[in-house]
């Protein structure tokens, strides 16, 4: 994957993310960057499929 295929991937998932900005980052630091806003995602999908429904009486 191209810098500038992981800056996208990174944007799509953190869109208040400047490009320029990640610009200036090593393409290994994205990669790390881009892993984390991944996991955090998917520990998110996993919470909220915990959440008990409300279900009425």
């Amino acid at each position: 994957m191209t810098k500038r295929e992981i800056i996208d991937r990174i944007r799509d998932q953190n869109p208040s993310a400047d490009s320029e900005f990640l610009a200036t980052f090593e393409q290994e630091d994205l990669l790390a960057y881009l892993h984390q806003l991944q996991e955090v995602e998917r520990e998110r999908r996993q919470n909220k499929e915990k959440e008990p429904t409300c279900q009425p009486n």
